[in-house]
């Protein structure tokens, strides 16, 4: 009798998904040596002449010899639990080899870890591959750095009439607070054109990312006949001064750029839209005999980020070293990340040109593919152990910055001075940052036998959208990504819903289909029917409302 009880659960009852259920941190944690020995192979790039040798898993007694190593006099043990083990990281620098310590996590059943005494869990956190698209811009999680990329409505002339457009910007770079004291002289964004300008010139730009070469000159009357439009797009400056133009007196430019009109598309656009942008705002400043220099675009790009204030010398090293830094941006992490959602690049400028490419379509898709959590990822790692990764990249940072000082003075960095700046900066406990606020742990506050409804089920959102105060409580507010897709059914939970955040996302469905290998969800072919009459429904209810 019970075998064949068990044969009719097997038939028709499915198998849950055992990852899931027993905690996707208990597949994805003891990947950490592996996914920090990368971080450090892609980090130490940046500094040629550091070697970096590799890990070694400490045994038990030189872990402990480490730990209890004397301080000020005195050895000391903390006795509190801490689920974590010591790696120890070899270097080489000027024939000198030196270690460093760093301790990493482990695991128990449902993903729990204890840190210092404290019970914590480990949990996914549901992410874009990368990339994330909203109605309002384009977000990009890098190993290294989140940027951030805006729009802003824009217009300039053509020999069709006036093209209105977006221009692209970010803020790439992070201002200190010396150099935020210094007076701005404009007012204008610093668009990803204007990078794509600075960095490769105006023609390679155009050459590169449009496969076509403009034409520069300035206005006559005779444009029609020299460019024809059904031949040549040619654009022109609105001559209007932008809001964002800060001095008094305005003489707006006469450049125009031609295209040929086979070679027109989004890339060109975007690309003529920041060239006029920057421009405007510039109007003395750029000619035809000026605007092939790729130094004055660099130049424009140090105004802008800093201020025009600053010496020319200056805003120039710091634009190279902001170039330097941004050669590193997209490592073999990133890079293999992108490949999967399609974007094939090599370094950072033609991820950015990519994005100037796609902008206006990613967003214009955004509320369906925001709504959809197919081809989404479930992260541990990127999240579990920012605190650590942020060490090393810090620690490198510093490296570059003293290296780069060193050689203006004629001298190079010692053994001395990479190991003072790796004891700095580099601390083993980095691991401990997972106490404080993170969006991959919480406190264990339960005590049931069933490790999937409060512990394994939970799901990490990449971001809160949070209203306006009530008092000491905020509300959520109803965006793309709180109205029901089909998907989340098969993928979520609809029947655990809090009210806080009444998505079904909070909650993995014990039965996801996951792509283990990459995080990724994906459908199920066996519902795939039945999902899209779901969904079709949902969307005629939406419309009537």
């Amino acid at each position: 009798m019970e075998k064949a009880f068990r044969a009719l659960i097997d038939k028709h009852v499915p198998y849950p998904n055992r990852a899931v259920c027993d905690g996707l941190a208990t597949t994805y944690i003891p990947l950490a040596e592996a996914y920090i020995d990368e971080v450090f192979k892609s980090a130490i790039r940046s500094l040629p002449n550091l070697k970096y040798l590799g890990p070694k898993p400490c045994t038990p007694k030189e872990e402990y010899e480490e730990v209890t190593r004397p301080r000020n006099g005195r050895r000391t043990f903390n006795l509190a639990r801490s689920d974590i083990y010591q790696v120890r990281y070899w270097f080489e620098y000027q024939g000198v080899k030196f270690d460093r310590y760093l301790y990493l996590p482990f695991v128990e059943d449902a993903g729990i870890i204890h840190l210092s005494g404290s019970c914590y869990h480990i949990h996914p956190v549901l992410t874009d591959k990368c990339v994330s698209a909203t109605n309002q811009g384009v977000f990009v999680r890098l190993e290294r750095d989140k940027v951030n990329f805006y729009r802003l409505p824009y217009s300039y002339m053509t020999n069709q009439g006036r093209e209105q457009t977006y221009v692209v910007w970010s803020e790439i770079f992070r201002k200190s607070k010396e150099m935020q004291k210094v007076p701005a002289t404009t007012r204008a964004k610093s668009c990803i054109a204007q990078y794509l300008f600075a960095r490769y010139g105006f023609m390679e730009t155009f050459a590169r990312f449009a496969n076509t070469v403009p034409i520069v000159g300035e206005l006559t009357e005779h444009m029609e006949q020299d460019f024809p439009s059904s031949e040549w797009v040619v654009g022109y400056s609105v001559q209007i001064k932008p809001k964002s133009y800060m001095e008094q007196v305005y003489f707006p430019s006469r450049l125009f750029v031609a295209v040929k009109r086979t070679d027109w598309n989004s890339i060109t656009q975007a690309l003529m839209a920041g060239c006029f942008y920057v421009i405007d705002h510039f109007p003395q400043r750029i000619s035809v005999e000026t605007i092939v220099d790729a130094r004055l675009w660099v130049i424009l790009l140090g105004e802008v980020i800093f201020s025009g204030n600053s010496r020319v010398g200056v805003n120039c090293t710091r634009i190279q070293e902001h170039f330097n830094s941004l050669d590193e941006y997209v490592d073999p992490i990133v890079a293999r990340k992108l490949i999967e959602i399609g974007c094939e690049v090599q370094d950072f400028y033609e991820l950015m040109a990519f994005i100037l490419k796609e902008f206006n379509q990613w967003t214009l898709a955004s509320p369906e593919v925001t709504q959809s959590v197919y081809g989404k990822n479930l992260e541990v790692l990127y999240y579990a152990l920012f605190d650590i990764k942020a060490s090393i990249f810090r620690t490198v940072f510093q490296l570059v910055k003293q290296d780069r000082k060193k050689q203006e003075k004629g001298s190079m960095l010692s053994a001395k001075d990479v190991q003072d700046i790796f004891n700095k900066h580099l601390k083993p406990g980095s691991i401990f940052g997972l106490q404080r606020a993170n969006i991959a742990a919480g406190s264990v506050s339960y005590s049931g036998d069933n490790k999937y409804f409060k512990l394994t089920s939970v799901i990490g959102q990449q971001q809160s959208v949070v209203g306006a105060r009530r008092g000491r409580r905020t509300r959520t507010i109803v965006d793309a990504s709180k109205r029901l897709h089909s998907s989340m059914i098969e993928a979520g939970s609809v029947l655990f819903l809090s009210k806080s955040n009444p998505t079904p996302m909070i909650r993995a469905n014990p039965y996801l289909h996951l792509d283990l290998s990459t995080g990724i969800i994906t459908q199920n072919p066996k519902f795939q029917a039945l999902l899209e009459h779901t969904e079709s429904l949902l969307k005629a209810n939406k419309e009537t409302q």
